[in-house]
């Protein structure tokens, strides 16, 4: 009857055959899997309609949601976010608030603004919103849960750059059976390292860490090869994964040459780009992290590569800086104040009232040595002891040592003081709990499968809080 009560719905929206598409979208082609995938559209798997029962956290759900997301992850690190202009902004949060009330009610997806798709994953209560195209944006990766769900939404805004936060946000959204998960598809700096005139890294832990997302030296070394298993998914994937992002471990090398190269390879990279690793004559060039200092005019190349001698003015070095400081300024997405993942954000917790979201990040080690998790909390009944009290419990027996931290009452860092997020659930009266994973922590939770798996339990008073509270619009349906 549930499958035939979709048939009436997708009748009564306009749909056929299973898919449901935008006012005015051209008819698409099949894409993986049979799915179809062009633009203004939703897709829709008419097997998937038939609801089955609550999937035990088992992995099953987060393999499933790995191979979705890949492709939408393919080549992000080399894509800068953009963001969308007013108009696009009201209708993609309006799209995302839709499919989530429809999702929540199982009522059929509504169609999806030019640009973007809706699809629902065959055998699985989940559907997965996404960018759409031959013009990749860098917008986020939504997956809804469908029927009941706990009021909590999961979110992962650097998962290229904070290295293992994409699989360990995938097991939180299981174990909680979370409403909403939020994923980022583009590198924080587009695949390059932090610029070096930027503030320091807050969120992401120090600039070692950025090289093995961009491919270039400097604390990719022994990480490398268990780094590319989390670039583009997780587990089983991590072959595929590495080859499908521009990878790392044995693509360092090309991937160095990509972005400018760095460290080492600072003097291969100024000899191709018709240089000399130092002091060329007459010129006084210098080999210089990701390029080179040209002789007549004194520009400098940082992470782009070097210029050519007397090539480039000191005022078109300064223009291009400033364009691509630009560019950058809308594509860390926690930080910027116009994206499509903002605008998702937005749009859930005016759907569901008082929703706490949970955002994962990672530090390197050496940010603070005495932490394995910085946790802080803002936002009306926010309680961060609901947070960190279990996950002390659960590190205790791990082999990570670091404490578990508060900001700001046990260290004065890495709180999230400037994440956009943050500060819209604040405004509208909702928690927001903001997680800084030590890298050292990170890596074990990933080697380690049950440790991941009560470390995803831990975040169970969270979303029951909210519940309590009367928050996230808690219907009958909006059950665990």
């Amino acid at each position: 009857m549930k499958s035939a009560g979709y048939v009436v719905l997708f009748t009564i929206v306009g749909c056929s055959q299973g898919v449901c598409r935008g006012v005015g979208s051209a008819p698409g082609t099949a894409g993986p899997a049979g799915m179809v995938t062009s633009p203004g559209q939703a897709e829709v798997d008419a097997g998937a309609a038939e609801a089955g029962a609550a999937a035990q956290p088992d992995g099953a759900e987060q393999a499933a949601l790995d191979e979705q997301l890949g492709p939408l992850r393919k080549g992000g690190r080399h894509v800068v976010a953009a963001p969308p202009d007013d108009a696009e902004a009201r209708s993609y949060g309006a799209w995302v608030a839709a499919a989530a009330r429809a999702a929540q009610e199982r009522q059929a997806p509504p169609a999806a603004p030019a640009g973007f798709a809706l699809r629902v994953l065959p055998g699985r209560d989940l559907w997965v919103l996404f960018e759409d195209g031959a013009r990749r944006r860098g917008a986020v990766a939504v997956v809804l849960r469908v029927g009941p769900a706990a009021p909590l939404l999961v979110e992962a805004p650097h998962t290229f750059f904070d290295q293992g936060t994409l699989p360990l946000a995938l097991a939180v959204f299981e174990a909680q059976r979370a409403r909403a998960l939020l994923i980022n598809t583009s590198h924080r700096y587009g695949g390059r390292p932090r610029p070096g005139s930027g503030a320091p890294d807050e969120e992401g832990g120090a600039e070692g860490e950025t090289t093995n997302e961009g491919g270039g030296g400097g604390g990719g070394g022994p990480r490398a090869v268990g780094d590319a298993g989390q670039d583009g998914g997780s587990g089983a994937r991590a072959a595929a994964d590495a080859k499908q992002d521009g990878g790392s471990g044995a693509r360092a090398a090309a991937d160095a040459k990509q972005d400018g190269g760095s460290g080492a390879r600072a003097a291969a990279d100024a000899k191709q780009d018709g240089r000399r690793a130092a002091r060329a004559k007459g010129g006084g060039a210098r080999a210089a992290g990701g390029g080179a200092r040209t002789a007549g005019g004194g520009a400098r190349a940082a992470g782009q590569g070097a210029q050519a001698d007397g090539g480039g003015t000191r005022e078109e070095s300064v223009e291009a800086r400033a364009r691509a400081a630009a560019a950058l300024a809308f594509a860390d997405v926690a930080h910027a104040e116009r994206s499509f993942f903002l605008s998702a954000h937005r749009a859930l917790l005016q759907g569901f009232p008082g929703m706490p979201t949970v955002q994962l990040h990672g530090f390197q080690d050496s940010s603070a040595p005495d932490a394995a998790v910085i946790g802080s909390a803002v936002g009306q009944g926010a309680d961060l002891d609901r947070l960190l009290d279990p996950l002390r419990a659960v590190l205790r027996d791990g082999k990570v040592q670091g404490k578990v931290l508060a900001f700001p009452a046990d260290i004065d860092k890495l709180g999230g003081a400037t994440n956009v997020q943050a500060r819209w659930s604040r405004q509208v009266g909702a928690p927001f709990y903001h997680l800084e994973l030590s890298r050292s922590l990170r890596d074990e939770l990933i080697e380690d499968a049950d440790l991941r798996r009560r470390f995803a339990g831990a975040f169970a008073q969270v979303a029951a809080g909210a519940s309590r509270t009367g928050g996230a619009g808690c219907a009958s349906n909006e059950a665990r």
